[in-house]
Formats: C-alpha cells, structure tokens, sequence
C-alpha cells in the first residue's frame, strides 16, 4: 500500500466487527489508521442480524441511507475532518462489504468534486455486480426484510442523492452543516481534483 502513497486507513465497521475480522492493514509500519464507525447509533440494532426486529427498520435500503444522512452527521464530520486535515497522500476508506458506508462516503466525494449524479449512481451500482458472495452469508436469516439491503440497486442511491441535494443542496452544502470550514473543504476537493 506504502508503494501507492496510501498513508491512511479509514475503517467505517463497527467495534464488534472489527474484533470479528481485524483490518490487516492496521499496524502496518508508515500508515496511520483510524477506525470512525459511521453507523454507531445503529450498533446495537445491527451486531447480531439473527435476533434484529426486522418489522422496525425501513423497508429499502434508500430510505435507510436517507435516515444515515441524518442521524450519522457525527460519523460523516469526522471522516471528512481526516480527510481534509492529509494532503500527501492518499487515502484508503472501507466498510465489510463496500456498498454502504463506502459507498456513502464515496458518493459524498464524488458529488464534492462535481461528478454527475448520474455517474454516482452508476458507480454505486456497478457494486452490485460483486456482492453475491455476500448475500449467500445471510441466506438463513429473515430474506423477506433483508433482502433490500443485499443489493446495491441504482434507486437507493438515487433516493440519498436526492434527499443530499433536497435537504442541503449538494456535499459541500452537507458539509458546511456539519461545520466542516471552507479550508477543510477547498483541501478535500483539491485533494480529489
């Protein structure tokens, strides 16, 4: 990672996630590491998927972006703080398995950086063509409510799209609301330009 100037490791999962399968790259000598779990206030609803409430949760996966839009604000300031304090270098971010907290994170990024909403959701989509292997871990658990939440279908993107650029016009607009200063936003869309 070292030979592709990645300095710095964004671990998005939970704590309880993180004791089941340790980063590897965490550790390593030369790169700093920070573990931010986005979906904290959902932890302890989401730690043992076999005994969740699946009759309490929203019944599409756009609609549970558009709630980590608002209730995640605290998870979304601190990345984006890490990422506009680093210059140097860039910057690996991830979550389990690539869709959701990355893919949210990703969307953010690309929308600071004036990529269409088009190519977002195209992008996002393009996720779902690798998560097979992923589905086939849950297949034992309540498919009706989960299933949803196993795909990375155009339309969840395009609802979080929508609500970001409804509610606070676009990334920058997000992120002046959760207090991010202009500096911290100039760095990180020089940063990705």
């Amino acid at each position: 990672m070292k030979s592709k100037n990645i300095l710095l490791d964004i671990d998005l999962r939970s704590q309880s996630e993180i004791d089941k399968n340790i980063d590897r790259l965490k550790g390593v000598k030369g790169m700093a590491y920070a573990s931010i779990s986005l979906l904290s206030i959902f932890e302890d609803q989401i730690k043992d998927l076999s005994k969740a409430d699946f009759s309490k949760i929203p019944k599409s996966l756009g609609e549970f972006y558009i709630m980590v839009l608002h209730y995640c604000q605290e998870g979304f300031r601190e990345v984006f703080k890490l990422i506009g304090s680093r210059e140097e270098a860039a910057i690996l971010f991830h979550c389990s398995v690539g869709k959701d907290r990355t893919g949210l994170i990703a969307a953010l990024l690309l929308n600071l950086v004036g990529v269409s909403d088009k190519v977002i959701v195209e992008d996002y989509a393009y996720s779902g063509e690798n998560i097979g292997p992923v589905i086939k871990k849950y297949e034992n658990m309540n498919e009706e409510y989960l299933k949803p939440f196993l795909v990375a279908g155009p339309e969840a993107m395009e609802t979080f799209l929508s609500e970001l650029n409804r509610t606070y016009g676009n990334s920058e607009g997000f992120l002046k609301h959760l207090g991010l200063s202009n500096k911290v936003i100039q760095n990180i869309q020089g940063t990705f330009v």
